[in-house]
Formats: structure tokens, sequence, C-alpha cells
């Protein structure tokens, strides 16, 4: 894989993950509660009041006297306080009893419940998403390690090499990675340098040899 299709994918999987989101969240609507299911309901709470076994099965609702106290609920997922209610959105009527306000009706906002599995669906695909482009990131490191840092590390050690005097052993040739020109140009600059070391230590000794033959020749008559 070249080296720019790591950004492209990345980029890419950023933008799907966008949309999607996006998407999901552009796909809601809100629910408006049928207001006069709730009045109905409401109306026979009070024309039944007291006798909690007449009271209606659905929708899901909860009653708190004047004082805030609980006085009935008929689901668990029901706010049982105004301050609750106003946080989920839940419609609350007054609860009245010849003509006395003696409490509230708390009617569970039902899009509560579709914003939790939004959320929830939300949250795997996001931590999907990031799965991925972690996943994406670590190829891009092994990638670079494995085309630019190792390359280039070996580059360092063959440098340091070669500056000790050490001009033996061969750097390896490989053109798949982006100092695969360099390798070959430094390896030619080593076997160069050894030609050129060999040809100084023939010199040396030719002229050590010379100035032993002369000496040689001087002293015997």
């Amino acid at each position: 894989m070249k080296n720019k299709s790591f950004p492209i994918i990345f980029t890419l999987i950023i933008l799907i993950g966008a949309a999607v989101s996006i998407s999901m969240i552009a796909s809601l609507k809100l629910k408006m509660q049928d207001t006069t299911l709730l009045n109905d309901c409401r109306k026979e709470i009070e024309a039944n009041y007291g006798d909690t076994a007449r009271y209606p099965d659905t929708p899901e609702y909860a009653i708190i006297d004047i004082n805030g106290s609980l006085i009935y609920k008929n689901g668990p997922g029901v706010s049982d306080s105004v301050n609750e209610a106003a946080q989920y959105g839940d419609a609350v009527f007054d609860l009245i009893v010849e003509d006395a306000v003696i409490g509230k009706i708390i009617f569970k906002n039902t899009f509560r419940d579709e914003i939790k599995s939004i959320r929830k669906s939300l949250i795997i695909i996001i931590a999907g998403f990031t799965a991925l482009e972690l996943l994406v990131m670590v190829l891009y490191y092994l990638y670079l390690k494995k085309k630019i840092i190792t390359p280039f590390k070996k580059l360092g050690d063959f440098a340091v090499r070669v500056a000790g005097g050490n001009l033996d052993v061969p750097l390896y040739m490989d053109r798949e990675h982006i100092f695969g020109g360099f390798t070959e140009a430094f390896d030619l600059m080593r076997s160069e340098l050894k030609k050129a070391r060999i040809a100084e230590k023939k010199a040396n000794d030719d002229k050590k040899e010379t100035i032993a033959k002369l000496s040689h020749d001087i002293k015997t008559p």
C-alpha cells in the first residue's frame, strides 16, 4: 500500500462515521404525545381518585401529591418528581379533584426510550469507527516503521561503521523503501572507499619496499 493511501483511508473512515451518525440523528423525529389520550387518562384518574384498581393501565404515569410525595406509579421508567419530569421532557398535568389542585400527574415521555436506543447505537457506531481508526493508525505506523524508520536506522548504523573504518560489511539494498536509491549510493561509496584504502595500502607497501631496497643498495658496496 502506498504512503498516500493511509491518510485517504483514515479520512474516509472519519467521513463515513460522521455521515452515519448525522444520518441517525437526522432520522429522529420528535414524537409528540397524544394530548387527547393524556387528557382522557387524567379525567379517568380524577373521576376515580383514591380507587387505584380503576386507574387506567396505559400510558405510563405517576401521581404525586401537592407536597411532591409519590402516591401512585404504574411504570418503572416514570419520573416521580416535577424536576425529573422537566429533565426528561415528561408531560405534567394538575390533578384536580372537587375543583381543587391536590397534586400532579406525570406522563412518561415515550420518546425517551427511543433516545436511549439511538444513544446506545451511536455509542456502538462511534466506538467501532474509533477502533477502526486506531487500527489504521497502527497499520500506518507499522508501514512507516518498515519503509522509513527501520531503513533510516540502518543507514545511520552504516554511517557509524564507515566512520569507524569498517568497510567490509555491505549495506543491503532494498528498492522498495524510500531510501532504496540512497542505499545503493551509500554502498557504492563504501566500495570505493575500500578500493581507495586498498590502493593506499598497496602504495604505502610499495613505497616501503622501494625505500628498503634503496637502503640495502646504499649499504651494500
